[in-house]
C-alpha cells in the first residue's frame, strides 16, 4: 500500500509486515527418531497376532501401525488392537514374521 502524501510513505515502512518464511519442502523435513515402545512376548502364527510387552511405556493408540524388528535385521508390521491389559498390548501381524524377543518401534 502506497500512500499519496511523502509523510505518510515514512511511517509505512516502519510498519510493514514482516513476510512469512518460506515452507519448508517435504524432502528436507527431519524425521522423528523410532520410539520403542516393548518387546514381543508371545506370536501366534495361526491367528496372526503378536503379544507385546509394553512395560511402563505409554502404549499407541488403537489402529497405529507399528514396526518390529529382529536383532538379524528383518522387520514386521503390526497394527494395534484395541485389546490390552497392562504390560501387555495385542497386534495383529499386518506383513513379516514377528519373533519371541523382537524389540518393537512406533
Amino acid at each position: 500500500m502506497i500512500c499519496l502524501f511523502p509523510g505518510c510513505a515514512a511511517w509505512h515502512r516502519l510498519f510493514k509486515h514482516k513476510k512469512k518464511s518460506a515452507a519448508i519442502p517435504q524432502s528436507e523435513k527431519i524425521p522423528k527418531p523410532k520410539q520403542l515402545i516393548g518387546t514381543i512376548t508371545l506370536v501366534n502364527t495361526e491367528i496372526a497376532y503378536a503379544l507385546i510387552d509394553n512395560g511402563s511405556q505409554p502404549s499407541p493408540a488403537a489402529g497405529t501401525k507399528v514396526e518390529c524388528r529382529s536383532p538379524d535385521g528383518t522387520t514386521a508390521q503390526l497394527r494395534v488392537t484395541e485389546i490390552r491389559k497392562r504390560p501387555f498390548i495385542v497386534a495383529d501381524i499386518v506383513s513379516g514374521t514377528p519373533h519371541k524377543g523382537d524389540e518393537v518401534y512406533q
